[in-house]
């Protein structure tokens, strides 16, 4: 991974997203992109700006923020990361997903808590670039500091999709030295554990924690994967998805984009592309 990329709308969830994306990247010795994207309103008859300025006050807003986050850094880690910041006119969702696509790259955003019936049925931004984006999402929830990773929790999904990702996921996993919990909602003749095991591997023997494998057979998967993170102390859940085009994200409801409304802990979600 060479670069972590923080959207900002300079909202308290953006900044507590850039706060958490500063200490990954002491861990993954990689630079920080701060990026704003703003879509003005403009006039359907003319095309102008209604309010031109704005483009200026955004634009030494994040200046600003860029300035003051690297300061931090200069002064908080004993690490050279470099923090850069870029600014786009356009549609959030789709320049940033343009973004992922060129470069090797983690994308970093606060959760909006979006859970009326417009965030359900739409979803807000940080469930959509879980779904679309060509780089892993991490979705940090409101008011959640970064903290070393011990326990990471898997929702395994399907043994084709878990085979893509496995990789990246044990990467993640060693980097923080951390145990990884394979959790799969179902029976266990559906996904049996030894299937886990030649998929993940013994990664005791690589010199990091277990790998525990569980298979919990309940129908409410949200509710079950929320209960598994609480009892075995998670700190984090990671997810996986592959891409969908964008009407079809839309209209479908799946287990991803309920769990990215409305994390409870920070959310790690790879696509069956992504490179870490």
């Amino acid at each position: 991974m060479k670069k972590i990329i923080v959207p900002t709308d300079f909202s308290a969830a953006a900044n507590e997203a850039v706060q958490y994306a500063i200490q990954l990247a002491f861990f993954f010795k990689c630079d920080v992109e701060l990026v704003h994207v703003l879509n003005p309103a403009t006039d359907l008859n003319t095309g102008y700006m209604i309010d031109p300025g704005i483009e200026t006050v955004k634009r030494k807003k994040l200046k600003a923020l860029t300035e003051e986050v690297s300061r931090k850094i200069t002064e908080t880690l004993p690490s050279e990361i470099s923090v850069m910041s870029s600014f786009y006119l356009g549609f959030p969702i789709e320049e940033i997903i343009n973004l992922s696509k060129s470069q090797d790259s983690l994308i970093v955003v606060g959760a909006t808590g979006e859970s009326g019936v417009m965030g359900r049925v739409f979803g807000s931004i940080p469930s959509h670039l879980a779904r679309r984006a060509h780089a892993p999402v991490l979705i940090i929830p409101k008011g959640v500091r970064f903290e070393v990773f011990k326990e990471i929790a898997y929702a395994s999904a399907e043994a084709n999709l878990d085979h893509a990702i496995s990789r990246m996921i044990k990467q993640f996993v060693m980097v923080f030295n951390a145990r990884l919990h394979c959790v799969h909602i179902g029976r266990d003749e559906q996904y049996p554990e030894w299937q886990m095991e030649a998929i993940f591997g013994n990664i005791q023997e690589n010199g990091t924690p277990e790998l525990i494998k569980k298979n919990l057979d309940r129908v409410d998967v949200v509710s079950a994967l929320n209960g598994y993170c609480e009892e075995n102390s998670i700190d984090m859940l990671i997810m996986a998805t592959k891409h969908r085009k964008f009407w079809d994200s839309i209209i479908h409801t799946s287990m991803t984009r309920e769990m990215a409304l409305d994390p409870h802990l920070p959310l790690l979600v790879f696509h069956d592309r992504d490179k870490l």
